[in-house]
């Protein structure tokens, strides 16, 4: 059953999201250099070339090759990027590795190397519409206590372009679950979504749960509320 369908948006249930999912990937390990690599690691690498020997890894299911480099570039000053888990596809194939591959993520470093991996897996789990799986990425993190507003925008905003403004809510109630205030982005793909259909009823009650929370409008809120006029 969907993850957001069990979730009751009147009445979430913190002890559904904190399950016996967590144990399943909540081990901890230290990653080794598993050298040699066939490309030479040049001697100012940069982030778009570990995002290759990333996607060769990955595409050949290499879990620990995968956790090494992920580790190893953020303290080489090279960020994830949108492409780093581009290996991951709408395949069953691909699909195959993405438990292993979260239960590699939760051993990272913690910090920003595990939180952006966790981030930018979730970012492109929405991009392939995997929406299931990026909330799996989530019951992780609330795990690791990494969670905050950025975490769910990539979900919230592919929910509502594809105008699923029932389940966009439901994530909403997921981040106050896991103790995260929505903030004003998340809010905005909600609003967009409503003005773009010219729901003005909807829209109008936003905007004022926007001002009772005590976030403020930003160019975005504006741009939607004029799309809407």
């Amino acid at each position: 059953m969907s993850i957001l369908r069990k979730l009751n948006t009147k009445s979430p249930n913190p002890q559904f999201i904190s399950s016996s999912f967590f144990t399943r990937f909540s081990s901890s390990a230290q990653y080794v250099d598993p050298g040699p690599f066939e490309d030479p690691f040049p001697d100012e690498p940069t982030s778009s070339y570990y995002d290759h020997q990333v996607f060769k890894a990955g595409r050949n299911g290499d879990m620990a090759t995968v956790g090494y480099l992920l580790n190893k570039r953020i303290k080489d000053g090279c960020f994830n990027t949108t492409k780093t888990f581009s290996f991951i596809t709408n395949t069953d194939s691909s699909l195959s590795i993405l438990d292993p591959l979260i239960q590699t993520l939760s051993r990272l470093d913690k910090g920003i190397t595990r939180k952006q991996a966790f981030d930018l897996l979730i970012a492109r789990l929405c991009k392939i519409e995997r929406i299931e799986d990026s909330l799996r990425v989530v019951q992780t993190m609330m795990e690791k206590r990494e969670l905050n507003a950025a975490t769910f925008h990539p979900i919230v905003n592919a929910l509502a372009k594809k105008k699923k403004m029932e389940e966009a809510w439901r994530v909403v109630d997921i981040m106050r679950v896991a103790g995260v205030k929505p903030d004003v982005t998340a809010y905005n793909y909600l609003l967009t979504a409503y003005c773009s259909e010219s729901k003005l009823r909807e829209a109008s009650a936003l905007v004022k749960k926007i001002e009772e929370e005590g976030l403020g409008a930003d160019l975005r809120t504006y741009d939607a509320l004029i799309l809407g006029a």
